[in-house]
């Protein structure tokens, strides 16, 4: 009896650490539903998509391709359920695509948004007013969201700016921001120069984006070389060798060099162009 007791245990433990991994990156997401709701709206989609692919794919099977009803019940319930599985993954997961594409979108920005407020801290401008400015005039949409969610801690909710920081530090999409408000969270507490750090912190982060870029322009030669390779020097040497064997009356895997070729044109080089070009989008899309 003990047995089952402790799988309950660890699976309801394994469950409930899932569920608050999911809640935190909920936070961070920014989506304005509440997280109960989303997810009780996540389970009814799930049971709903299960109960119609189930329902519709067992008359399918029982109609249209004349099973037995056993058998077509028990097709529609598998594949009910793996549509009911399909739907689940997809709704766990955008919070978390939603995350990271506000990290990654505030990342990109960072470096732009502390030379301003650098600018401004030289001024001696204290760090509230410095974050009005920044939700006033900055370009980026996430980066204005968070210079207001702080704002709205500090004079909605009554924090004052340290706790503000605290808030934001355990919820921010980035962890480039998540250090940011650490540093400036311990520069407030202990009455550090406030311009110093933010200057201190924009160099380091000129040389992390240096090092990026260096490391993106070196996956960037790398897939010119692959590209001239597959899609320049390739398929000349494969059509010419193509070409000498359909003249002599050769074959491929008992196919005809003609059709092999065909499809090497029409197939072969522009999914592999599309693949290269995914590939390049995916490297430049980091800078």
């Amino acid at each position: 009896m003990g047995r089952p007791t402790g799988l309950r245990a660890r699976l309801r433990s394994t469950v409930e650490g899932m569920v608050a991994e999911l809640s935190d990156v909920y936070r961070r997401a920014l989506i304005p539903t509440p997280f109960e709701v989303y997810m009780s709206r996540s389970v009814t989609a799930t049971v709903a998509s299960f109960v119609a692919s189930a329902a519709a794919l067992t008359l399918l099977f029982r109609a249209a391709l004349g099973f037995p009803w056993v058998g077509a019940i028990a097709l529609g319930v598998t594949a009910g359920a793996a549509v009911a599985s399909t739907v689940l993954l997809a709704l766990v997961y955008y919070p978390y695509h939603v995350a990271k594409s506000r990290g990654e979108a505030i990342r990109s920005r960072l470096i732009y948004t502390l030379s301003y407020m650098a600018a401004i801290a030289a001024a001696g401008v204290i760090p509230e007013r410095i974050f009005e400015r920044v939700a006033e005039i900055d370009p980026s949409r996430e980066v204005r969201r968070e210079a207001l969610r702080i704002l709205r801690d500090v004079k909605m909710l009554g924090y004052d700016t340290i706790a503000a920081l605290k808030n934001r530090m355990d919820t921010a999409p980035s962890p480039a921001l998540q250090e940011f408000y650490s540093g400036l969270r311990n520069v407030i507490v202990t009455g550090g120069d406030l311009r110093e750090y933010l200057s201190f912190y924009l160099r380091r982060l000129f040389k992390e984006r240096s090092e990026e870029l260096a490391r993106l322009t070196s996956a960037l030669a790398t897939v010119s070389e692959i590209y001239i390779t597959l899609l320049v020097a390739g398929p000349i040497i494969a059509i010419v060798m193509l070409s000498i064997m359909d003249i002599v009356g050769g074959r491929v895997f008992d196919l005809p060099p003609t059709l092999l070729m065909l499809m090497f044109i029409f197939l072969f080089i522009p999914f592999s162009a599309l693949a290269i070009l995914i590939i390049v989008d995916m490297i430049m899309s980091r800078v």
